[in-house]
This record gives structure tokens, C-alpha cells and sequence, in this order.
């Protein structure tokens, strides 16, 4: 797990990437970075992502998840936030892009989705929608 805290202006939003790939974690520091954002940490499995979430460190103002990973998966991830009641804005970047998982992370409260492989720009414009 890492945090980048370069700037503490309240007003940058703190978002949260979950994905046991390092390469898809740069990647996607990358683009947020690019979009002005700073405030940006990262859990490598669902586990440490929910405890980033029970321990104090429960404001996020995005989080980006993989669907697929060790421990708890980002739909299961995804369940749990919305079972604490969070409605922070959860963005799913996986490969599953059956109509039954699309489904089934629609009806778990997802804000939106992008099938990987992804573009930056496509990963750009999902956090606004």
C-alpha cells in the first residue's frame, strides 16, 4: 500500500485504486495525475482496500477497483462499501465484461465501468460520468 500526499488541498479529491496488477496501478496514477489529481493511494487485494475503508481512512471521493484479485474480489469490495452505507462513486476497470457480470455489479451499486484494456482517455472521462 502507498500514499502520495504532494498536495494537501482539501480540494484535490483522494481517490483509492484497488488492483493486484503494479503495472495497471501506475497506469492509472498516471492518468490521475495528468487530470490534476494528487491524492491517491492504493491497496493491492480487496482486503486491504475494505481495511483502508473500516480503519479512519474512510473518505474517498473515488475508487477506481479490479474486478478480479487474491483475497476479496472488486464486486465483493464494491458489496461491502455499499453495505456501510458509503455511496462514494466506485469506478470497475476489469475484464469481465459479461452481461452477467455487468449485471451483477449494477445491482451491487456500481457508478460505472471500463473494460479492460483501457485507454487514458477513456479512464479520463468515466470519473466525471
Amino acid at each position: 500500500m502507498t500514499s502520495n500526499e504532494e498536495n494537501d488541498d482539501r480540494t484535490d479529491p483522494r481517490v483509492l485504486v484497488v488492483d493486484d496488477d503494479g503495472d495497471i496501478v501506475r497506469i492509472v496514477r498516471f492518468v490521475l495525475r495528468e487530470m490534476g489529481i494528487t491524492r491517491i493511494e492504493s491497496a493491492s487485494d480487496g482486503d486491504q482496500a475494505l481495511a483502508l475503508l473500516t480503519k479512519g481512512h474512510d473518505h474517498f471521493d473515488l475508487i477506481i477497483c479490479d474486478w478480479v484479485m487474491p483475497t476479496l474480489s472488486g464486486l465483493d469490495v464494491l458489496i461491502g462499501i455499499r453495505a456501510m452505507n458509503a455511496r462514494v462513486p466506485f469506478l470497475m476497470l476489469t475484464a469481465k465484461v459479461s452481461p452477467e457480470a455487468i449485471a451483477a455489479a449494477k445491482k451491487a451499486g456500481v457508478t460505472s465501468y471500463i473494460a479492460k484494456p483501457f485507454t487514458p482517455i477513456e479512464l479520463k472521462k468515466k470519473p466525471a460520468s
